[in-house]
């Protein structure tokens, strides 16, 4: 798994993950997490890509742990079992990109 930081979360556009999601070559759906929700547990099929647009995530997997905040992006390989936990108070909302294969 891969981290990309928005950087600057100041200025986070959300038009901008969608479009370059779906430029990438992902097909996009969002995703609401309700506030302090239990881990949810996922296997990657295809490669994904997870974009935070809202609160905060704590994301685990073999590659490591990683905390997002809006505008990070995380790259997931196929095959990679991982966690997502909301850790905001507020829920989170994500978009989760995958590709076709």
């Amino acid at each position: 798994m891969r981290l990309i930081s928005w950087p600057n979360e100041s200025s986070f556009d959300l038009s901008v993950p969608n479009a370059q999601m779906l430029a990438d070559g992902y097909g996009v759906q969002a995703f609401p997490i309700p506030p302090k929700g239990l881990p949810c547990s996922v296997t990657s099929k295809s490669e994904e890509s997870l974009w935070l647009l809202r609160g905060q995530l704590a994301v685990k997997g073999d590659a490591g742990s990683f905390t997002l905040n809006p505008g990070d992006r995380l790259l997931i390989p196929p095959n990679t079992q991982y966690e997502v936990a909301c850790l905001s108070e507020i829920g989170a909302y994500y978009l989760l990109g995958r590709k076709p294969g």
